[in-house]
């Protein structure tokens, strides 16, 4: 005899494997309450602001995210470029951009085209500023720089 936790395995299994649309999806439970789920393609097109806020906030997403070495600028003394480095990936520890409390940070976006996407981060009447630059690569986001323009 067929037991019935193994038919639904079967069912479970063959019905997850269908195509995946971006229809919603309804689903009832015993409960009878009933949720809306939007399922999305795996290539579907990222958002850069979606992935800026999984990007601050999970440091594995982040590590794969960055172009490797990443290019590191700092100014010298009169503002000019100065010294440029590489950190590897070992080298550097998760970025947490939003969770600085300095009541005084601001941030700009600026978009200088479809697939590239500076960031600048200035802490106000303390000469700190930061600029990262998002490159995409395919469908995907990924910081490619971080110059320091700090005084």
């Amino acid at each position: 005899m067929i037991k019935p936790g193994y038919v639904l395995s079967i069912l479970i299994f063959a019905f997850g494997c269908g195509q995946i649309n971006t229809a919603d999806r309804k689903i009832t439970n015993d409960s009878s309450t009933t949720t809306h789920l939007k399922t999305v393609p795996d290539h579907a097109e990222e958002s850069f602001d979606q992935f800026f806020k999984k990007f601050d906030t999970d440091s594995v997403f982040q590590h794969s995210r960055i172009e490797f070495p990443l290019k590191y600028e700092s100014l010298d003394d009169e503002g000019d470029p100065n010294t440029i480095s590489y950190i590897s990936k070992s080298d550097l520890p998760h970025i947490g951009l939003n969770k600085l409390k300095e009541p005084k940070m601001m941030h700009t976006k600026k978009i200088t085209d479809s697939s590239k996407i500076e960031m600048k981060f200035v802490i106000e009447d303390t000469g700190y500023e930061k600029k990262l630059v998002f490159e995409k690569k395919g469908e995907k986001w990924f910081l490619f720089a971080v110059s320091d323009l700090s005084d």
